[in-house]
């Protein structure tokens, strides 16, 4: 079973990156790291809607990130629950 990362909002932790916040420098650092070694999606717009574009729930181990912990990615999770996925937090390429 392979790993999936949705990256949720990449745009705001680079935002937050750009002006040095510790953990977002973090987070962002770890989210290129994932671009480069992982097979991802990235949700921009609404995340309650998944990407159509996911491998099944057997196929996949899916990981979520981004931000923002408080809100986003918890909508973005409940929404692949209700898919039939057991998404993961990937709290170390996620920000508040």
């Amino acid at each position: 079973m392979k790993d999936l990362y949705i990256i949720v909002h990449e745009g705001e932790v680079k935002v937050e990156h750009n002006f040095g916040v510790t953990l977002s420098v973090r987070a962002y650092r770890e989210i290129q790291e994932i671009k480069q070694t992982h097979d991802y999606r990235n949700v921009d717009g609404d995340p309650t809607k998944i990407p159509a574009d996911l491998p099944t729930a057997k196929e996949c181990r899916v990981h979520v990130c981004g931000s923002s912990i408080a809100v986003c990615i918890p909508q973005q999770m409940e929404a692949l629950e209700k898919a039939g996925y057991k998404p993961r937090l990937s709290r170390s390429a996620s920000i508040f």
